[in-house]
């Protein structure tokens, strides 16, 4: 018997498209059903020029619990601010920003293509 390694990634690929639309939805479901709250601001990057997508962090304190999260070039607005509103998720693990409900979406139809790619894939294992 032969292996079929297109149809050995294909499956692959689909299982991580399955796997990332359903990782949007609840991240989404998570940033419905959370609270807003005002956390105070314990470390933050020294300007806008030190910002950079894959290493900067700000550090929030809510309630005697430090939260870390990775920020980007639109969070120029809040450097001058001691605190900040966020979203906290119901079960107080993970904040979101305001401007991050519209990565949701795109992070879905990511999810959505590469399942597409991976079913592509799939029926053009089958047919040889």
């Amino acid at each position: 018997m032969k292996i079929n390694y297109l149809h050995i990634a294909s499956i692959i690929v689909s299982i991580i498209g399955i796997l990332g639309i359903v990782s949007s939805i609840e991240e989404k479901n998570e940033f419905e059903k959370g609270r807003k709250v005002v956390m105070n601001v314990i470390e933050k990057p020294f300007d806008c020029n030190s910002i950079n997508t894959r290493n900067t962090f700000i550090k929030l304190e809510f309630k005697g619990r430090v939260y870390i999260n990775k920020v980007g070039p639109n969070f120029c607005d809040y450097l001058e601010k001691d605190a900040i509103e966020v979203i906290l998720s119901p079960d107080e693990q993970t904040i979101y920003f305001e401007s991050e409900y519209k990565n949701f979406f795109s992070d879905t139809i990511s999810g959505v293509m590469i399942l597409f790619i991976g079913i592509l894939c799939f029926l053009k294992s089958r047919k040889k």
